[in-house]
């Protein structure tokens, strides 16, 4: 009998309606950087508002690419609002903490998630409240808002 897989630390949750063009470009950026992802270890959930321009089939080429090394998994709903689909991938995610990014939106740096959840919990912190960083078209520098952490 095979053992239950292990519950991941990380939750990456993607959220995508016909964003085909963003949604590669996220996952991509997550393929990347599988290696760090599986030794956080995490997993990626997609939620899909019923896209019509591939973003389905572009998820499921994914997931099957990175069978047996990064689990993901996907759900179409109706399409109901991003916060619908956000609320439906925390509903999904197994982890123990939860990365929200959209269609569009690039990892560009795979340990930073494990390091920013190891801050987090040495700190006895409940949340990590984080900013993007915009890169200037052509700049090299990037502008920080700074995110929090919420003690528990």
């Amino acid at each position: 009998m095979e053992s239950p897989e292990p519950r991941p630390r990380l939750s990456i949750c993607v959220v995508v309606r016909d964003g085909l063009v963003g949604l590669e470009r996220t996952l991509e950026a997550l393929e990347r950087h599988r290696q760090a992802l599986q030794a956080c270890p995490a997993e990626v959930v997609v939620v899909d508002g019923e896209s019509c321009d591939g973003s389905v089939q572009r998820a499921r080429f994914f997931a099957r690419a990175l069978e047996g090394q990064l689990p993901v998994r996907l759900f179409s709903q109706s399409p109901r609002g991003i916060y619908a689909a956000m609320n439906q991938a925390w509903l999904l995610a197994r982890g123990e903490w939860l990365l929200f990014l959209n269609a569009g939106d690039l990892l560009l740096d795979g340990s930073l998630p494990a390091e920013a959840i190891n801050a987090a919990e040495a700190a006895g912190a409940a949340s990590i409240q984080c900013q993007m960083a915009v890169f200037p078209p052509g700049g090299r520098r990037a502008f920080w808002l700074p995110g929090r952490v919420v003690r528990a």
